[in-house]
C-alpha cells in the first residue's frame, strides 16, 4: 500500500475557513482510514474526503493513516497547513524579477502558471509570469495564482486600483484562451469578475500558428478599479485555456484609494509610489473626470523644477517619472485638470 494526500490549499486566509482534503493512496477496496488534524475541527475523521476548519494561526501537522487486514501504513505532513498575515503594506507591487513566487501569492499543487524568462513587458526586466497553453491543454478548466488577504488596516470607504501588463497572440480562429481577474471579499468563498478579455480582444499581437514570445512592442497595460470589503480583498488571475498560446503576465500593482470628501475647488484622485523612493515615482489616477491634466513639480521652497502634460484614459491614468536627479529632500506635485481644481502631493526623493 502506498498512503498520501493533498489539501485543497495549504494557507487559509480567514480563521473558520474551511479546507477539503483528498486522499491519493494507492490501497485495496474497503480499506479504513484515520485522519489527525491538531488544531482542526474535527480534530479526527474517517472519511476519505474530508473537511476541516481551522481557527489559529498555525501552522499544523496532518496525518493519514491507511489500514487494510490487520496492515496500517501512516504519513505524516508537518506544518503542511497554516494561518497567513494579511498584506497591509501598499502599494503592493510584482515584476517577478526576484525570479519565483514569493509568500504573497498563492498557487494550487497542480498550477502551470510558471515564472519565465523568454519575455518582461516593454522589454524592462528580465522576467515575467507566463501560463502555457500551447503545449498544454486546459480544455476550459479554470486555473488561477491568488494574492494573500489584501487589508488596509485604518482606511474607511476604500477603493481599490489595479494596474498590470499582459502579451497574448491566438493560434488561430478556433484555438484561442482567456485571462480572467477576479477579487473575493469572503475569502475566498465567492468570486466577482473584474476584468475578462479572451480571444481577439485580448491579443495584443497577430496569430501565430507557432509558439507565441512577445517582444517589447507587444505587450498592453490594463488599469481597473474594483470596490473594497471591511474584511480586506483576494485578487485571482486566472487563465482558462483552449490549446491556443501562451499568456504572459508582468507589473501588477495594486493600490488602496481613502475615498475622502473632495474639497471646494480641489480632488483626491491621485496617489504616487513608492513614496519615499531613490527616484522613480508612479503616479496613479482613478475616477478621473477629465481627459487631460497638466503637472508641476516644485522643490520645498516653491521653486519649479519641471512642468509637463498628463492623459487619462477610460478615467485612469497611469505615468512614471524618474527623478533620479533629484537631491534627496521634501518635494510637492501639483495635478490640475481644466475646470480649475487641483490637488497637490507631497513627495520624499531618498
Amino acid at each position: 500500500m502506498v498512503v498520501d494526500f493533498s489539501a485543497a490549499k495549504g494557507t487559509y486566509f480567514c480563521t473558520g475557513e474551511s479546507i477539503h482534503f483528498v486522499d491519493h493512496s494507492v490501497v485495496p477496496a474497503g480499506a479504513s482510514y484515520e485522519w489527525s488534524f491538531p488544531g482542526g475541527m474535527p480534530a479526527t475523521s474517517t472519511e476519505k474526503y474530508p473537511d476541516v476548519f481551522y481557527q489559529g494561526d498555525g501552522p499544523f501537522d496532518v496525518s493519514l493513516s491507511v489500514t487494510f487486514n490487520g496492515e496500517t501504513i501512516s504519513k505524516t505532513k508537518t506544518a503542511y497547513i497554516s494561518g497567513e498575515e494579511p498584506l497591509t503594506v501598499f502599494p503592493l507591487e510584482e515584476n517577478w524579477e526576484g525570479s519565483a513566487f514569493d509568500e504573497k501569492w498563492h498557487l494550487n499543487e497542480s498550477t502551470r502558471w510558471e515564472i519565465n524568462s523568454d519575455a518582461s513587458a516593454f522589454g524592462q526586466g528580465t522576467y515575467s509570469v507566463r501560463y502555457d497553453n500551447y503545449y498544454f491543454d486546459a480544455q476550459g478548466v479554470p486555473d488561477a495564482f491568488t494574492s494573500g488577504k489584501i487589508l488596509a488596516e485604518g482606511f474607511e470607504g476604500d477603493y481599490l486600483y489595479l494596474s498590470f501588463d499582459h502579451a497574448y497572440a491566438r493560434y488561430n480562429n478556433d484555438l484561442f484562451d482567456t485571462l480572467r481577474v477576479k477579487l473575493s471579499y469572503d475569502c475566498g468563498a465567492s468570486w466577482e469578475v473584474l476584468w475578462e478579455k479572451g480571444g481577439l480582444d485580448l491579443a495584443t499581437a497577430p496569430d501565430i500558428q507557432g509558439y507565441f514570445v512577445p517582444n517589447e512592442e507587444e505587450w498592453v497595460n490594463n488599469m481597473e478599479t474594483g470596490g473594497y470589503g471591511p474584511e480586506g480583498v483576494l485578487i485571482a488571475f486566472e487563465n482558462i485555456g483552449h490549446y491556443g498560446n501562451p499568456i504572459y503576465l508582468d507589473n501588477i500593482n495594486i493600490e488602496i484609494f481613502d475615498e475622502v470628501e473632495e474639497m471646494e475647488g480641489s480632488f483626491n484622485n491621485f496617489k504616487i509610489s513608492p513614496n519615499p523612493s531613490s527616484g522613480v515615482f508612479t503616479l496613479n489616477g482613478i475616477k478621473l473626470q477629465g481627459s487631460q491634466y497638466d503637472f508641476q513639480l516644485c522643490d520645498a521652497m516653491g521653486r519649479s523644477i519641471e512642468i509637463g502634460m498628463l492623459r487619462s484614459n477610460s478615467g485612469m491614468l497611469r505615468q512614471t517619472f524618474d527623478w533620479s536627479f533629484l537631491a534627496s529632500g521634501l518635494y510637492y506635485l501639483r495635478v490640475n485638470d481644466d475646470q480649475g481644481k487641483s490637488q497637490v502631493l507631497q513627495l520624499v526623493k531618498r
